[in-house]
């Protein structure tokens, strides 16, 4: 059975996020939606996988993910509509 998480704090209007498993959470992301980077996040901060697995399945960097998660939790998943990686075309 899948968990579900409400955090009224990280997303606004107390959206409900599904927790994903841990194969989800690793597996190739073809394109970093807010919905995916926040999954990915819920999955860190609940323990389905360390901060170490998804830098090293996702080639993020420490500082993008030190981003998305101020982005997080200023905004809720709104906040994750921009990222880094964009910049780093240069």
């Amino acid at each position: 059975m899948a968990r579900t998480l409400h955090h009224g704090r990280h997303f606004s209007r107390r959206a409900e996020l599904r927790l994903a498993t841990r194969e989800q959470l690793l597996a190739v992301v073809p394109r970093w939606t807010p919905g995916r980077k926040a999954q990915l996040l819920a999955g860190i901060q609940n323990g389905v996988i360390t901060m170490a697995q998804a830098r090293a399945a996702h080639s993020l960097s420490v500082d993008e993910l030190e981003l998305w998660w101020a982005a997080w939790r200023r905004a809720g998943k709104a906040g994750l509509h921009t990222t880094v990686r964009e910049g780093r075309h240069a």
